[in-house]
Formats: C-alpha cells, sequence, structure tokens
C-alpha cells in the first residue's frame, strides 16, 4: 500500500479528493485543470518554490484547499476560529481530520505525539505570518504499527525534523541529557508536559520492554473521509 501525500489527506479531512488525469504543480497528487497554479513563473535555473511538478500548470484538491484565504479552522482543543488562511498556521493532520495547532494546545499535541495514529502529518511553524507553511514539503507517517523507537517525522518552517516515542517521554521526563534536535524543537515550541504516570506491576499485554514498545495494535491502516467513503490508494 503507498503512502499518500499531505495534501492527499488534507482533501480528505475536507471531504474533497485528490483525482483527475493530471498533476498537481506544488505536491504530484492526482488534478484536474480546474485550479490554475498560483506560483510565480518559471524562471530558467531556478527551481520555482519548490514545486513537486514545475513544469504542470494546475494544483489538486488538497493544495487549493489549503491555500484558500479565508476558512474556518478547527483547534486540537475542539474550539473554532473564522476567517484563518491555512498556510499561516501549524497543522496535524490524520486519516479523519485536520486540526491547527496553537501553543496553547501543547497538552492536546502531546497527547497525540506520544500516542500517535498509524497515519498522520504535523507540519509546525515558529514564526507564523513570516513563513508559509507548505503543504506539499510537510511529511507523511504511514505505518503498520508503531514502536516506541520508530522514527516519526515532522516539519518546522518547511524543515524536516523527526522524534521517537522513547526520546519524547525521556525529554518530558526531565531526563534532558541526550536529546534528540527533534525532540529539543518540540520542548522549545510547546514546553514542558506532566507525563501520566504508569500504575507499578506488569506491563499491558500489547507493550514489551522499551524501546520496542508497541503503542499500536496491528491493524493495518486505511483511508476513509468523514461521509465513511473508503479513500482508494
Amino acid at each position: 500500500m503507498t503512502a499518500p501525500l499531505a495534501s492527499q489527506l488534507f482533501a480528505l479531512s475536507q471531504n474533497n479528493k485528490c483525482e483527475g488525469k493530471l498533476e498537481c504543480h506544488w505536491c504530484g497528487a492526482p488534478c484536474t485543470d480546474r485550479w490554475p497554479h498560483d506560483n510565480l513563473p518559471n524562471v530558467y535555473f531556478i527551481k520555482p518554490f519548490y514545486a513537486k511538478r514545475p513544469g504542470n500548470s494546475y494544483i489538486c484538491a488538497g493544495c487549493w484547499s489549503f491555500r484558500r484565504k479565508r476558512v474556518t479552522i478547527h483547534f486540537l482543543d475542539g474550539k473554532f476560529k473564522d476567517g484563518q488562511t491555512p498556510k499561516e498556521l501549524s497543522w496535524f493532520i490524520s486519516e479523519q481530520k485536520a486540526f491547527a495547532v496553537r501553543i496553547e494546545n501543547s497538552s492536546e499535541l502531546y497527547k497525540q505525539l506520544l500516542n500517535p495514529p498509524k497515519c498522520f502529518v504535523l507540519g509546525l511553524l515558529d514564526n507564523p505570518c513570516k513563513t508559509p507553511n507548505n503543504l506539499h514539503q510537510m511529511l507523511v507517517n504511514f505505518n503498520q504499527e508503531i514502536k516506541a523507537d520508530t522514527i516519526l517525522y515532522f516539519t518546522i518552517n518547511n524543515i524536516p525534523h523527526n522524534y521517537t516515542i522513547y526520546d519524547l517521554e525521556s525529554a518530558l521526563s526531565n531526563e534532558m541529557a541526550g536529546k534528540t534536535p527533534g525532540v529539543a524543537a518540540l520542548c522549545r515550541l510547546f514546553g514542558p508536559y506532566e507525563m501520566e504516570k504508569r500504575d507499578k506491576g506488569r506491563p499491558a499485554k500489547e507493550e514489551v520492554k522499551t524501546p520496542n514498545r508497541i503503542v499500536k495494535n496491528k491493524t493495518p491502516p486505511t483511508l476513509s473521509r468523514n461521509d465513511g467513503v473508503t479513500y482508494p490508494l
């Protein structure tokens, strides 16, 4: 099963789908000739803003949705806000929903990162409105199972970073020595988090010794729209 693109996940969260016989200028996902791209004209010897298909003229439903100027967005804490520009915000995108991320959502974000879904995208900004968040540069995590030492990817200002659940748990438990750059960046952006204390005794059946502890079951990941329609990859 091929991993989806971030634009395909975002399209699903908007009850849409990337489809068509063409390829998106920005991300390379299937598209039609409905939406022309908004990139600068091609200049010889200059790659136009990291477009995956610089010679193509149109964009997909996901990239079009993400590049809208004024939309209603939902946050991880359940609140929402009107009149927002998606590319000026940080995002956590899963198979079911796309949530904008704010500093005040740090607890909700840490809960997601410590027990992540098998398919998700995290694209962060540390200087909102100065650097646009590029959906086509976000990295998709697509795993059959996630263990405590599984490397998971995200971006900050469109720059790739990574973390593991084990490293993040250690850092949030005040074990700061040997903290990886990705974990250090997350802690710098979102601050401390009070880890839930585990009951003493034998671990749960699905767990094994750290760092190979399985944090998710082995059910294959699926892609489905909010209306229940299965998304074929």
